[in-house]
């Protein structure tokens, strides 16, 4: 268990446009913009913590009330399935990763993001 909070969620395009610049972002698309996602961030004595295992921690919480609310959640560690598609949200990760790789794609994960599914909330 980890204690977590939103970062942040709905984004000014002019904040979407930092942060791809910065390369935290790859899309001017994002789900920020529509109010559609948010960014999860653990608290560790106090202070956010970005830690990937963290990030994991926290994907497991969404995931578990993803399925018991019914409510359709893409994780930005595995954008391409729903977040309840998958038993472990690190062995998905990874999945994904190497899928992506093996079809010479860009691998661009980002584990604070949660994103409501667009097939079901456009």
């Amino acid at each position: 268990m980890v204690d977590f909070s939103v970062f942040e969620g709905m984004r000014t395009k002019e904040r979407q446009v930092m942060l791809v610049k910065s390369g935290a972002s790859t899309t001017m698309n994002s789900r920020h913009l529509t109010g559609h996602a948010v960014d999860l961030v653990a608290y560790v004595g106090g202070d956010l913590s970005w830690d990937w295992p963290l990030s994991y921690k926290i994907a497991e919480a969404v995931q578990a009330a993803s399925r018991e609310l019914n409510v359709k959640i893409v994780w930005g560690g595995v954008w391409d399935k729903l977040i309840t598609d998958y038993r472990s949200p690190s062995a998905a990760s990874a999945d994904y990763a190497a899928r992506r790789r093996a079809a010479k794609k860009r691998v661009f994960v980002d584990g604070p993001h949660f994103e409501l599914s667009k097939a079901v909330y456009p």
